[in-house]
């Protein structure tokens, strides 16, 4: 699923109409849209959008959400945004991203929140960041910059690894702490059953989230884990982490030999946890563990 389109499902859920004047910069989004259950209302210029969000919140006491596109487009809607500023009436402004023009810091003064999105599997985070800023307390404008390039990508590659699931010969699940922070232990169980796979968990803080009920689970990796689990990080030809920031204790300090049969999956909310020395990922994957394993398991 493409950003665009995940960002629009969002959006379906939180409002029935959206306020936009079109441009190159969110065209992913325009294309999004054309295809969704949500009234788009064209408007013919950006603070014109802007105002009839604010009346639309204003009428039905909730937020009204704004797509404009980058550059002029972005800074010809800071007139309606300070208006809402003043007024403390809840929108969500949705921009494209020009490289050489800093939206964000032209914004800061008036909105309650703003950021720019430049990893995809963060959308969620900042959507629900954003909705939370803009509707408590005193409520205002919130706004969100996602650069072409990040509303073109792919959320997650769910197919690409269901694909290379079924195809595996041996393959291992390694699950952490951060399955459960997400809410995700019940569609855990859904996807482990349903693939039939091997499932080893980190040290200390995952132990109880698959025990030996599961007729496949191999027991605690790492460093002070048991040598099933170690066995089968050896020997596994896919390795999917699902939660772990995979610390020295699990793959020691002769990382470099850590898993090397296995092609490596590993799925972690906190994008500085798959970009480092330690462990080298094939297909890195920031997003909420739960969200994951329900895209999973629709795709099984």
């Amino acid at each position: 699923m493409k950003v665009s389109d995940y960002l629009v499902k969002y959006l379906e859920k939180i409002t029935d109409s959206i306020f936009i004047l079109s441009g190159g910069g969110i065209m992913h989004i325009v294309d999004s849209l054309r295809k969704s259950k949500l009234d788009v209302y064209c408007c013919h210029h950006e603070q014109a959008a802007v105002i009839a969000a604010e009346g639309y919140a204003r009428m039905k006491n909730d937020i009204g959400v704004v797509v404009v596109t980058s550059g002029p487009g972005a800074t010809n809607a800071i007139t309606g945004v300070a208006g809402a500023w003043l007024d403390s009436i809840p929108l969500l402004v949705i921009s494209g991203q020009q490289a050489d023009l800093n939206i964000i810091e032209m914004v800061k003064p008036i909105t309650k929140y703003v950021r720019r999105v430049e990893v995809p599997g963060l959308i969620k985070d900042y959507l629900d960041e954003a909705l939370r800023f803009a509707r408590k307390g005193k409520p205002g404008p919130v706004w969100l910059e996602i650069p072409l390039a990040v509303q073109g990508s792919d959320l997650i590659p769910i197919k690409l690894i269901a694909k290379k699931l079924k195809k595996a010969k041996h393959p291992l699940m390694l699950i952490g702490n951060g399955i459960r922070l997400a809410g995700g232990i019940g569609i855990l169980h859904k996807v482990i059953k349903k693939l039939g796979i091997a499932v080893a968990s980190a040290m200390f803080t995952a132990d109880d989230l698959v025990t030996c009920d599961y007729p496949f689970y191999v027991g605690c990796q790492g460093v002070y884990g048991g040598s099933t689990a170690n066995d089968a990080i050896d020997n596994c030809d896919l390795l999917l982490i699902i939660g772990t920031r995979m610390p020295i204790l699990q793959t020691s300090y002769d990382y470099e030999n850590f898993a090397t049969q296995a092609f490596k999956i590993m799925v972690d909310i906190d994008p500085l946890a798959l970009n480092k020395k330690t462990l080298k990922i094939d297909i890195p994957v920031c997003c909420d563990a739960k969200y994951f394993l329900e895209e999973l398991y629709g795709c099984l």
